[in-house]
This record gives C-alpha cells, sequence and structure tokens, in this order.
C-alpha cells in the first residue's frame, strides 16, 4: 500500500494552456463568480468545516476520475458496443472539471485542506477469474449503478439548498454532468441483461450490497447529529441533515435497489 496526500496542481506552460483550451474549461474564470464566498462573514468552525467539505469533495470526484478511467479501460476490453463506450470515455473529463471547481471553493474559504489516502485503493481490484465482461459488469454496478446514482438526488438537494451564488453554480454544474453517469448504467444493463445468468446476477448483488455499505454509514453518522445546522451553513452547499438522511435512505432504497430489482439483480 502506498498513501499519497491529496493535492492538486497544473503542470504550467503548454500543457495548461492546452489544458485551459478544452471546451469544459474554457472561460472557468468568468463562468463562475470568484471572489464573491467571504470567509470572514462566516464562524470560523462553520469555514473551517466547509474547508475540509469542499476538499473532500474535491479528492471525491478525482477518486471518482481515476475509477471512470478504469472503466473506460475495462469496458474496451470487454469489447462493448461503441456507444456505450464513447459515453462513459467522456466521464473523466467531467470528473476532472469537478475537481478543480471544487478546490476552488475550498480556495476561497481559505485553501484545501490536508486529506491523505491509499493509492490502491482508488481502482477496483477484480477477481482474476472474471471474465472482461463480469469485469465490466461489476464495475459498472458498483460505479454508475450504486455510487453515481446515489449521488446524484444527493447533490441536486445540495444544489437546490446552496443560497450563496458561487456554491450554487458550482454544484449546478456538476449536477448537469453527471445526470449521463448513472444513466449509463441502466443503458449497460439493458444490452447485457440477456447474457447474465442466475449466479452472475446473485454475484452483482452481492457486489451493490458491499457498494452500498459505506454509503449507509455516512448518514448513520448524521443521524446522531453531525449534520450542519448553524446560520450560514446553506451557503456552504450543504442541505440539512434530516433532508440529506431522508433523500439518501429513499435513494438507496429505491433508485438503487429497486431499479437493479428490475434486472433480477435482488438484494
Amino acid at each position: 500500500m502506498s498513501r499519497a496526500l491529496f493535492e492538486v496542481d497544473l503542470a504550467g506552460g503548454l500543457a495548461t494552456r492546452q489544458y485551459a483550451a478544452l471546451p469544459l474549461f474554457k472561460n472557468l474564470d468568468t463562468a463562475y463568480p470568484w471572489g464573491t464566498l467571504h470567509a470572514e462573514r462566516y464562524s470560523p468552525d462553520l469555514v473551517e468545516r466547509a474547508r475540509l467539505g469542499w476538499t473532500e469533495n474535491a479528492f471525491n470526484e478525482f477518486a471518482t476520475g481515476v475509477a471512470m478511467g478504469q472503466l473506460v479501460a475495462v469496458l474496451g476490453e470487454a469489447g462493448v458496443p461503441l456507444d456505450l463506450w464513447s459515453i462513459a470515455a467522456s466521464f473523466p473529463i467531467e470528473e476532472l472539471l469537478h475537481v478543480e471547481l471544487c478546490s476552488r471553493v475550498a480556495m476561497e474559504l481559505g485553501g484545501g485542506a490536508p486529506i491523505a489516502y491509499e493509492t490502491d485503493d482508488l481502482t477496483l481490484d477484480f477477481d482474476p477469474d472474471l471474465t472482461p465482461l463480469q469485469r465490466a459488469n461489476e464495475l459498472v454496478v458498483r460505479l454508475c449503478c450504486v455510487g453515481e446514482v446515489f449521488s446524484l438526488p444527493l447533490l441536486a438537494g445540495s444544489m437546490r439548498a446552496a443560497t450563496h451564488p458561487l456554491t450554487a453554480a458550482v454544484l449546478t454544474q456538476i449536477v448537469r454532468d453527471e445526470g449521463m453517469h448513472g444513466q449509463l448504467g441502466w443503458m449497460y444493463l439493458d444490452w447485457v441483461s440477456d447474457a447474465l445468468d442466475p449466479a452472475e446476477r446473485a454475484r452483482l448483488a452481492a457486489a451493490a450490497t458491499d457498494t452500498a455499505e459505506p454509503l449507509r454509514e455516512v448518514w448513520q453518522r448524521l443521524r446522531v447529529g453531525e449534520g450542519p445546522s448553524e446560520p450560514g451553513y446553506q451557503d456552504m452547499g450543504w442541505m440539512h441533515a434530516d433532508a440529506y438522511v431522508d433523500k439518501a435512505r429513499s435513494t438507496l432504497e429505491a433508485e438503487v435497489f429497486g431499479r437493479l430489482a428490475t434486472y433480477g439483480i435482488a438484494l
């Protein structure tokens, strides 16, 4: 295992100019109201938690970007149809945009918070006996059908709750980009469903359950009072804890597990 500190940087020179010229990154400096989220207007405790929260957002987008890169490779190895593969290929660059946006919000609040992580945890280790198609099945279910389907309604709830123009604009961009990330999972299952035997469906159900368990732990913590509620928390782009818990539970039960069950992937 290798441990690293999460950092966001640019190489400079031609690389940065090419990066800034990519369609998603054009006008990044002017498309958002940077310089308007003034940390001194909020309590120090709220600002520190928001710095950590937005740094965690940036790291989560970074980790998802790595996972999306693995997804593109795995789908190619499995020989999936070009349309499914090309949709997935657009996801990593969107995640990189979200890394920069979330990092910039953290900088508005005084800078990113230190986050250390295990580099080996960023990608999924597969059973070596799985076929390329089985690897694709599992990664799509874990990443798209569970992770992305779960996160989108919560991001949308945070977007609607955000009362500051900057956090609202950043969350709006993320929600706009990520709608297709979960949808790909259902398109993929539509394509592969006839090839899934009962044993494979059961294996995928176990993988979905395993992926969902850490998500449950988040709202278990919030349920005992760790959620934001003090004045100014909505400016930071946060839902009230009660609303978050309700949305998380209903999303996992109906939109994740309920939808998987229609494909015979029953938990």
